[in-house]
């Protein structure tokens, strides 16, 4: 695979899955159901967790998707 877009949650641009953030177990819902939601910035990431009730932060490195570790 080359590349790997999606549309990213507040703009519906169109990105590169690598440059994003992916959070999943929130409260938004897609036609299939749970979603794994991308959005641009950790900032924006850490603010659509707490305001949806997310349940973890993730990267896409081009193979897999990685789970952010939180700062202890």
């Amino acid at each position: 695979m080359k590349s790997l877009f999606v549309t990213e949650y507040y703009t519906a641009q169109t990105v590169n899955a690598t440059e994003v953030y992916f959070i999943a177990g929130s409260d938004v819902r897609g036609p299939m159901g749970m979603e794994l939601v991308p959005v641009a910035g950790r900032e924006a990431a850490d603010t659509f967790r707490r305001d949806h009730n997310g349940s973890k932060i993730m990267r896409f490195d081009g193979r897999e998707l990685l789970e952010i570790q939180e700062p202890q």
